[in-house]
């Protein structure tokens, strides 16, 4: 369903640091989401609405796609395609067409620069429908075509029924026949309609000289300089390679180089001089493309100085997306006089999310790197040079090298570093199974803990400076840090520090902690108590506990959140969901069609958005964004507006009819006897990232990872309609209606 993707930098550089992880490659960049709304004219199939209503009632199994809706959103996004003709004119260049092989049409969209990535919107003039559609419902654009004749063509599949067989109910396949149209398909030429467009003549490129071949990289329609790249690289004729580095020094056409350079690696014969050529041009592209064409020379010990002189300088280039290239660039070469580029680089772009993970992502000497950066002042002292300086001590910490661990700590000791610096040092190396106290043995970090103490124990302090120096604290040693964190917990405290405190007490496994939380729960804060429900259920002999306090009823189960009664009831130890059936059997949800029942006078109710706005600040901030608030867990949801309101309403109550791949919930346990549940976010070599409930991400190193599981269900509980009546369903869901 996401029909428009990008990948923002190749996959060699992606796993070239194993202490570092690069951010996912692949962007969905569609402004609109990769399931947009789509505006359908043929009418919806009767074998489809009859399933899709089945479904909802439960008579057949599968998703329920679009909360309901049969049609209206990218069901089956095909053949996504960059135009590159030329006889559209201008306002088509950098478009993309887009099939949808389910509802009959063709969507555009126009591609900006968004930064390093891309971005792309619907054009100003197709808002409210696509750039061709059909009535007749057998139409199935799967792919597109840049022709010789510069217009775009669009292949029709043509059958009755386009649908895996599987997904079909066998009540309904019986009536259908799915080979209707086998025989069938067609293919569309778009023409412009301007009255001076004439269909050029065809053109037989396999009969033109390599000259002719060469000239043709010039030409403004894509398929010939597609078919003349094709056909030089077939010859392999060298008598191309001094034309193609002409055309590369004087051709005024920027594609045309594109093409020309890549013609010159195709037959082996990229010069070093050419690559020096194409850095200096003046269009930005040919900048890029030669930067990745320069590490064909990045082997040698010491690289030809005029190439690394000029890749060095792309360090300064005024394109962003050339200083990342430059950055990914410079980390290939084996040169040590790379960590001066690189420098300039960050010191330039350290606010730049791409660019700083392009530079960690190098393999320097961390060390040499780190140092020029810490000895900037101006640089380590703005924001975004300590949060850059705080992922390259996190990979310090990560790589656990002796001579460079003792360089952190030199520098760690400073006065002006601060505590979530430390922290990134102590979560480095946690992930290579080390830590501060194995490291740090000459305790050079000791004063700073004990310093840290002192100003958390001095309840006059900041909560602001309390905070920061918990922790500190909670990376020293359990012996100091418990008795520390554990005076925080009462009553006479403020909120945030309570709260804070107990969250710094959920990494100490040991009953101590569950014994305090036990004790110290009449003098928790409503906050506190939350972030006391998470702590608890993160181990299971903390859930028995907290289990066992319910059920004595000296903690009410009415405290606990639709989220986390859930999770008890679904805990991973089979002990602790059958004690938590016995214990919050009141709070177990009814089931959910007996829910959706009891609200369905909500679709017909006249809801009220202002009052709305308020149910969902209660109930949905935690996971939802709506008018530039909330966090972004779940879909925001002013993308699931377009359900209409009884798919919204089955998608609030009945959380697990229909949940989109990046929305399954997965439970990860670790070494240490905790567990975590989230979306996955990120899974690679180097460990796991999940996104929870209130937005917080938890990134867990392989070598830490038990084993992991999902039950295939949303992370968004069942129940949490618990106290609601239709009227508030209502302004729920007129609220969501209405978002703009």
């Amino acid at each position: 369903s996401d029909h428009l993707q990008y990948f923002v930098y190749d996959d060699r550089y992606a796993a070239r640091n194993p202490f570092f992880s690069m951010p996912n490659p692949r962007q969905s960049i569609a402004a609109d989401g990769g399931a947009a709304e789509v505006f359908r004219i043929s009418p919806d199939e009767p074998w489809r609405i009859v399933r899709t209503r089945w479904r909802v009632a439960g008579v057949v199994r599968g998703m329920v796609e679009g909360g309901g809706r049969v049609s209206g959103y990218f069901t089956g996004a095909t053949g996504t395609t960059v135009y590159r003709g030329d006889a559209y004119g201008a306002d088509f260049v950098n478009n993309t067409f887009t099939g949808d092989a389910g509802g009959q049409l063709v969507h555009r969209k126009k591609i900006y620069a968004d930064g390093v990535s891309l971005i792309g919107k619907r054009p100003d003039d197709e808002q409210n429908f696509e750039f061709a559609a059909s009535k007749d419902t057998w139409v199935r654009v799967v792919n597109f075509a840049n022709a010789p004749d510069g217009c775009l063509h669009v292949i029709d599949m043509y059958r009755e029924v386009i649908e895996h067989p599987w997904s079909i109910p066998d009540e309904i396949k019986k009536h259908l026949d799915l080979n209707s149209g086998s025989d069938r398909g067609r293919i569309y030429r778009l023409e412009p309609e301007r009255a001076d467009w004439q269909r050029r003549a065809s053109v037989d490129l396999s009969k033109a000289s390599t000259a002719e071949l060469v000239k043709t990289l010039e030409h403004p329609n894509g398929w010939q300089r597609d078919t003349a790249s094709r056909l030089l690289y077939e010859r392999q004729e060298k008598s191309a390679v001094p034309l193609l580095e002409k055309l590369v020094s004087e051709s005024p056409s920027a594609v045309a180089k594109l093409h020309a350079l890549g013609a010159l690696d195709g037959l082996d014969a990229l010069s070093q001089a050419t690559v020096i050529k194409a850095l200096a041009d003046k269009s930005e592209h040919v900048r890029e493309r030669a930067l990745k064409l320069a590490e064909h020379f990045r082997l040698s010990p010491i690289p030809n100085p005029e190439i690394w002189n000029a890749v060095k300088r792309m360090a300064g280039d005024p394109d962003l997306r050339v200083r990342f290239q430059a950055a990914l660039t410079a980390g290939q070469f084996i040169d040590h006089d790379k960590l001066l580029m690189l420098r300039e680089i960050i010191r330039r772009d350290a606010d730049n999310s791409w660019i700083s993970a392009a530079v960690l992502s190098a393999p320097p000497h961390i060390t040499d790197l780190s140092s020029g950066l810490w000895i900037d002042q101006e640089f380590s002292r703005s924001p975004a040079g300590r949060d850059f300086l705080r992922k390259l001590v996190e990979v310090i910490g990560a790589k656990n090298d002796p001579k460079e661990t003792v360089f952190a700590l030199r520098h760690l000791t400073r006065r002006d570093v601060s505590a979530p610096m430390i922290r990134a040092f102590a979560d480095g190396l946690k992930r290579a199974g080390s830590s501060i106290a194995k490291v740090d043995t000459e305790n050079k970090l000791g004063p700073v803990f004990a310093k840290a103490a002192d100003t958390l124990r001095d309840t006059k302090a900041t909560d602001a400076a309390r905070m920061e120096a918990m922790q500190l604290v909670s990376l020293d040693e359990r012996k100091q840090a418990l008795p520390a964190l554990l005076a925080c917990l009462e009553k006479s405290d403020s909120e945030a520090v309570q709260t804070a405190a107990v969250s710094a007490l959920g990494q100490f496994s040991g009953g101590e902690v569950t014994d305090a939380f036990i004790a110290h729960w009449p003098d928790f804060s409503k906050k506190a108590r939350t972030a006391a429900f998470a702590v608890m259920l993160a181990r299971s002999e903390r859930a028995t506990a907290l289990l066992n306090e319910i059920d004595a009823k000296r903690i009410p189960a009415g405290e606990l959140s639709a989220s986390d009664a859930q999770a008890l009831f679904k805990h991973k130890d089979a002990a602790v969901a059958k004690l938590a059936d016995k214990v919050l059997a009141e709070l177990k949800p009814p089931s959910r069609e007996s829910v959706i029942a009891k609200f369905k006078p909500a679709l017909a109710t006249k809801g009220e958005a202002s009052r709305g706005r308020e149910i969902y600040a209660q109930r949905c901030v935690a996971c939802h964004r709506a008018e530039d608030k909330g966090i972004a867990l779940g879909p925001d949801l002013i993308t699931v507006k377009t359900k209409g309101r009884d798919g919204l309403l089955t998608a609030i109550l009945d959380p697990n009819k229909e949940i989109a791949p990046q929305f399954i919930a997965y439970t990860v346990e670790t070494k240490d006897g905790q567990s975590f549940t989230g979306f996955i976010t990120k899974d690679d070599a180097s460990g796991l990232t999940l996104k929870m409930i209130g937005g917080a991400e938890q990134t867990i190193p392989r070598s830490q990872i038990k084993g992991s599981s999902s039950s295939g269900l949303s992370l968004m509980p069942e129940g949490i309609e618990a106290g609601m009546d239709a009227q508030a369903m209502a302004d729920l869901l007129t609220f969501i209606e209405e978002l703009k």
